[in-house]
């Protein structure tokens, strides 16, 4: 383990903004324990606090995303082996969504461990939903690199079946990028493509705006405080331009 001199992570525990006690009974809660306790701490380090040689849990949620989709992508395939791509994409994007990772969340208590600024707390206390949700895709990164696949694997198994159950019942949250992917997939066999237009704000606070193309035609804009958020505004306004232009219909 590194020195806690030398470690900005490890810093965070001795100087009390992380709590060694709580993360302890965390990992106990979940089932795995860190070799690395700086990587379990940048599970939690949202990017309003930031700031060198701190790095915010954002690549480690890039990365837990993706070994997050594999895993239910398996579990989807083997569970159904009749249904078509369309049926295992829903499904798989239901599971995921934001409502469904936040729940996840709280049943830990993670967000009692978040580590972020002052400007990320709203005026009850509270954290907006979305990096308390983000902080499970950055946990399953962060126990990814420290325990390999195995690891990973299991933790998701152990607290996503609920989700599983309810998101193949109901589809109604599969996001907007996924719908609008689906289509263009089905359409014109390409792949809508997102583009950051621009971004105002300091990084604890920023607005990222951005275009969504198909076929190299803007069909919609968004903005929001993250490029996923905005992302998803653009997705929802190429829906509509394609339903107007009679396109796109309901059974889409």
């Amino acid at each position: 383990m590194k020195s806690s001199k030398t470690d900005p992570y490890l810093n965070l525990i001795s100087s009390g903004i992380a709590d060694r006690q709580s993360l302890k009974n965390f990992q106990k809660r979940i089932g795995y324990r860190f070799r690395s306790e700086s990587l379990l701490v940048n599970a939690f380090v949202h990017r309003s606090f930031a700031s060198e040689p701190v790095r915010s849990n954002e690549r480690l949620e890039f990365l837990g995303d993706s070994v997050l989709s594999l895993v239910m992508s398996v579990y989807l395939y083997d569970r159904f082996p009749d249904r078509d791509e369309g049926f295992l994409t829903r499904h798989r994007s239901a599971m995921v969504c934001e409502n469904s990772l936040y729940e996840i969340a709280c049943s830990l208590g993670m967000e009692e461990l978040l580590i972020v600024g002052k400007s990320e707390r709203n005026s009850t206390g509270r954290f907006r939903k979305a990096p308390v949700a983000d902080s499970v895709e950055a946990l399953i990164g962060a126990i990814y690199l420290d325990g390999g696949w195995n690891p990973a694997n299991r933790f998701i198994l152990r607290f996503f079946p609920q989700q599983f159950t309810e998101a193949v019942c109901d589809v109604s949250s599969v996001d907007p990028k996924t719908r609008l992917q689906m289509f263009v997939q089905r359409q014109w066999k390409t792949l809508p493509r997102y583009r950051i237009v621009k971004k105002t704000g300091p990084d604890h606070d920023a607005v990222f705006f951005v275009e969504v193309t198909v076929k190299d035609e803007r069909y919609g804009e968004g903005s929001g405080s993250s490029r996923k958020a905005a992302e998803i505004q653009a997705a929802e306004e190429a829906i509509a331009r394609l339903i107007e232009e009679k396109i796109w219909s309901e059974k889409d």
